[in-house]
């Protein structure tokens, strides 16, 4: 009897992790940056301004925090879910963005 329990609690153990390793891959965003274009998914470009720019991201420390616009830059290319490459000529770049210290202010849409 206890050790069917351990059995059904280590099964509930490993679906909670698939789970939340499914989510984190699918709504996370661990960010490379690449440091060549041809290496990048994306080119951005960095503004100073919220009003002009295309996407506004919050990059956070903690890799857990990570969501829609939330950003957590990795060393690691292989386990970030895209890379951008920061350029500084607005006109090579696929987007504009804006770094916010407020993160209930993001908009990003990129995936």
């Amino acid at each position: 009897m206890n050790h069917n329990q351990l059995v059904i609690n280590l099964m509930r153990l490993g679906l909670l992790l698939f789970f939340m390793g499914l989510l984190n891959a699918m709504f996370g965003q661990k960010v490379y940056i690449a440091k060549s274009e041809y290496n990048a998914d994306y080119t951005v470009y960095p503004t100073s301004n919220s009003y002009t720019a295309d996407l506004i991201i919050y990059v956070t420390d903690n890799r857990y925090e990570v969501g829609k616009g939330i950003w957590f830059i990795t060393e690691n290319r292989f386990e970030a879910d895209f890379s951008v490459y920061i350029t500084t000529n607005p006109y090579l770049s696929d987007y504009t963005i804006f770094q916010t210290s407020n993160r209930y202010k993001i908009n990003c849409d990129l995936q």
